[in-house]
């Protein structure tokens, strides 16, 4: 006859392992809710202090983390360890992987005021310094690297991310277009070979140094937060500064995340449940989400309501019905 062990046993085996394993570092990160802020301080339009409160912006925050905490989150639903290559880039420094989060920052506020005044009807033209490889993407035999900078295609000047995937989807099948790349120090020629229609033509892509001029100035100034999903509530708040549509915000009760694209589509990001858990605890009563994000952001809230949504139209429209008349 089998003895079984007992399970407080087991239990003790488990606390004795994490405690043994604590200390030992490993290759991996706690991902941990971070702190939240109210963005309206960050904005300015044509030299008009900021507002304090308003939208609240969620941010994620990261440490390293032990082979005992690494040990403990596969079994503790509150934490989650992601290994750094995962996170950062097996083929980017930490260096890079910083630098690569401050364009994006400046880019996803850049998007934001372009999505607002096109929102509200007005005109705004972009600017930028060239074109950010932040990845492959799906983009089959792509010879470039995150963190080259894409200058030119066939010796045509590229400003814009935009203008650099608009070149490509037009290109036919198989013919190869050639890019004009700075790789830190080097300045390159690449050949880029146009795979056939629907194997993948996607290249991970940002703007540097990306500007957004419209009717009046705005600038953002997020201090050290980076990174591209605050570009929802950014844009969030911009609106509501510029129209005279009552509170969007519900005083200072709406968090928002989402990384937001030329069109005013809002796309998905990463750490939303651990953003949902930071909402919550700064009095959030709701949180607007990319749609695709629900479920997650749903494993880390429990008296947030959650709102999907897809574009920038439908995240005003959600919050419009909410607002009292």
């Amino acid at each position: 006859m089998r003895r079984r062990l007992a399970p407080w046993l087991v239990l003790l085996a488990v606390i004795g392992l994490v405690a043994a394993l604590d200390g030992l570092p490993s290759a991996h990160v706690l991902l941990l809710p971070g702190e939240t802020r109210g963005v309206g301080q960050m904005i300015t339009v044509e030299n008009e202090a900021g507002r304090p409160g308003g939208f609240l912006m969620t941010t994620l925050a990261t440490r390293p983390a032990s082979w005992g905490q690494v040990l403990l989150s596969w079994v503790h639903p509150g934490l989650e360890a992601r290994r750094v290559d995962d996170l950062v880039g097996a083929d980017r420094t930490m260096e890079e992987y910083y630098r690569l989060n401050r364009v994006l920052m400046q880019e996803s506020q850049a998007l934001a005021i372009t999505a607002a005044w096109r929102y509200l009807g007005q005109p705004v033209t972009l600017s930028g310094d060239g074109v950010l490889v932040v990845g492959a993407g799906r983009w089959e035999g792509a010879p470039l690297q995150a963190g080259d900078v894409v200058l030119a295609l066939n010796d045509r000047p590229l400003q814009l991310a935009g203008e650099l995937s608009g070149y490509l989807a037009a290109m036919p099948p198989g013919s190869t277009v050639q890019l004009a790349v700075r790789r830190r120090e080097e300045r390159l020629v690449l050949p880029l070979v146009i795979p056939a229609t629907g194997t993948g033509r996607r290249l991970d892509t940002a703007t540097l140094g990306l500007t957004a001029r419209g009717p009046r100035r705005i600038t953002v100034d997020a201090g050290g937060v980076a990174g591209p999903s605050a570009g929802l509530t950014f844009a969030l708040a911009i609106i509501d500064r510029l129209s005279a549509s009552g509170d969007l915000s519900l005083g200072g009760r709406v968090a928002a995340t989402g990384v937001l694209d030329e069109e005013g589509r809002v796309l998905p990001v990463g750490g939303v449940r651990h953003k949902a858990v930071a909402a919550e605890r700064a009095g959030a009563r709701y949180f607007l989400v990319p749609a695709a994000n629900v479920p997650e952001a749903a494993r880390g809230a429990r008296n947030l309501r959650i709102l999907p949504v897809n574009t920038i139209q439908e995240a005003v429209d959600r919050l419009r019905a909410l607002s009292p008349p």
